[in-house]
């Protein structure tokens, strides 16, 4: 009878400590534990939602601060719901082969609002698992060349398929990428090849990794060791260090590139809500989108079209510490009621104006907040 007790307790323990060390952090993020939520007024910025068929399901933003133009990665809201591995969708037979760039010139909102909002045009050779030329962009980020010309980089999430045309495993595809600025790009991978798929549950399970490939075409994995918690936005910043989130223990870990195209983890940020992708304004600011309220994004996942989910934005500074350097982080929007914003999964800063363009994978619409004077 002693001993039943014995390994009652010692369960009762080991759970206690599982549930400590492990899955504490995930329950009070999921369900927005110890969170001092705020409404969209509270904040000096004046907020309007861009309805229109080309900004749905916007996942990623990159803005062209010199060509003044917002670049958009977007989908519709009901195609993806469908297929977006992402998203834990796979459903290849339902694909609706709307991907696409949408863009918008951010100094002309021109008499609709819409900013003169068009279709970036896909031209080359490229040629999709499908023989056209749709792709179904995720990820998205820019490298200024001479002449000011421009290098797209783009996660497609596309079906895979081997060399016979036969569909491969989508649950390895990556998600989200930043350039190097050399001919190359790091890219961010949500789950680890070997993990399970169990749809939502995922998350639960964390994983993911990061893989650098060069110039030469040539990519490896770069976080061998390191454990993720969802790799999710990753951004190089003005400092050259590549800053990577965490979507599930709501962090961003900070690496350094080593000689030997590793990436070393140097530093954390704690931003303490589940966190979606990155950007880097022209101050060398980090933008952040994060979601206060996860449960409403899987909500919003299964009817896109009649469920609001918060949003909130974190701005990271860096700042100087005699010889050293910390992260200053600050709410600078938050939408707790989903009013206006659009379940934020991306958001960019434009320094010029201090507006703020969000998008959201499970919107139906994009976001542009304009900031306020508060004289």
């Amino acid at each position: 009878m002693a001993s039943k007790f014995i390994i009652a307790g010692s369960t009762v323990l080991s759970l206690a400590m599982i549930f400590q060390f492990f899955l504490k952090e995930r329950i009070w993020l999921t369900f927005g534990i110890n969170q001092n939520w705020q409404k969209i007024d509270e904040f000096p910025y004046k907020c309007r939602r861009l309805i229109h068929p080309l900004l749905e399901s916007c996942e990623d933003l990159v803005l062209d601060t010199k060509g003044r133009t917002v670049y958009v990665a977007c989908s519709s809201v009901l195609g993806r719901n469908k297929w977006c591995p992402a998203g834990n969708q796979y459903n290849v037979t339902a694909r609706e082969l709307t991907g696409h760039v949408a863009v918008l010139k951010i100094d002309e909102p021109g008499d609709d609002g819409l900013y003169g909002l068009h279709q970036l045009a896909i031209t080359g050779d490229y040629q999709s698992a499908t023989g056209g030329k749709d792709f179904d962009v995720l990820g998205i980020d820019i490298e200024v060349l001479p002449n000011d010309r421009l290098r797209f980089w783009m996660v497609n999430d596309r079906p895979p398929v081997d060399e016979s045309g036969n569909l491969m495993d989508a649950t390895k595809l990556p998600n989200n990428i930043a350039a190097t600025g050399d001919g190359g790009f790091v890219v961010s991978n949500i789950r680890d090849s070997k993990m399970p798929r169990f749809g939502h549950l995922s998350s639960l399970l964390g994983g993911g990794s990061v893989a650098y490939c060069g110039s030469n075409n040539k990519c490896h994995t770069a976080t061998k060791d390191f454990k993720f918690q969802i790799a999710n936005g990753v951004v190089k910043g003005h400092d050259s260090l590549y800053y990577v989130a965490h979507s599930l223990s709501g962090k961003i870990t900070v690496f350094t590139l080593q000689p030997d195209q590793t990436l070393l983890p140097i530093d954390e940020i704690k931003i303490g809500m589940v966190v979606g992708n990155l950007s880097i304004d022209t101050n060398g600011d980090i933008f952040v989108a994060a979601i206060p309220w996860p449960l409403s994004l899987i909500q919003a996942s299964k009817k896109p079209l009649t469920t609001n989910v918060p949003s909130t934005i974190f701005r990271i500074r860096k700042l100087k510490n005699g010889n050293g350097a910390y992260y200053e982080v600050q709410k600078i929007l938050e939408d707790i009621e989903g009013e206006v914003l659009p379940g934020a999964t991306t958001v960019v800063h434009d320094t010029q104006t201090g507006t703020i363009f969000l998008g959201g994978i499970t919107s139906p619409f994009l976001t542009v907040c304009e900031r306020q004077s508060t004289d």
